[in-house]
Parts: structure tokens; sequence; C-alpha cells
């Protein structure tokens, strides 16, 4: 059941192979869509919002890094406390810049499924 995709409402289709073979041979629609059989529309789309997100998302961590290194070069009491206070949303941002990247990886792993393997 791991390899079949149910529909969702308002969400984009998962990137993925089209078909899933059993270990028994049978072959399944998977409910996921490839990367090449996407119209332009959708493409464009996916990609604005990956590279925009990536960017809105990148730079408040650079921000966070550069509290960091300012802190580390000028040891104080003010700046580690912005530094704790400055973790918590630094780590929830974290997070959802590695779930934007791994966006990214499944439409080049879609690519190479449907251009490289063929």
């Amino acid at each position: 059941m791991q390899h079949l995709h149910r529909g969702r409402a308002h969400v984009w289709r998962p990137l993925g192979p089209l078909r899933y073979r059993c270990r028994c041979g049978e072959k399944y629609l998977s409910g996921a869509v490839e990367w090449d059989n996407l119209s332009n529309w959708e493409k464009r789309l996916r990609l604005r919002q990956i590279v925009g997100m990536l960017i809105l998302l990148a730079v408040p961590l650079t921000g966070f890094v550069s509290l960091l290194r300012v802190t580390v070069a000028h040891r104080g009491i003010v700046l580690p406390a912005l530094c704790v206070v400055a973790a918590f949303p630094f780590l929830l941002l974290f997070v959802w810049f590695v779930d934007f990247l791994f966006e990214g990886f499944e439409v080049i792993a879609s690519l190479l499924r449907t251009r490289v393997d063929s």
C-alpha cells in the first residue's frame, strides 16, 4: 500500500512512477504522476513555488547564521540570549526549508526515471 497514492483535494499530485508492480506481477496505477506528464502551467507553478519558498526561507536562515557568527566573534551576554530566542524559529524554518529541498529532489528523481531510464 505504501506505493499507491490516494487522491487528495486541493494539493499537488504526488510525483512518482505512474504504475506500481506488485511482487505477484500485477501492475496497478499508483495515483502519482511523473514530471513529464504535467502541463507546462503546472510545471511553471511548481518550480516557481519551490524556488520562491527556498529564497524566502534562505533569507532568515542566513540572518540567523550571521547572528551566530557575530556571537562567536564578540563574546557578550546579549547576543547569546538572542541566539537562544531565535533558535526555535530557526529550527522550524530549517525543517520547512529541507521539505522544499526534498520537493526539488522529487522533480529531479522524476526526470531521471523518465528520461534517463527510458
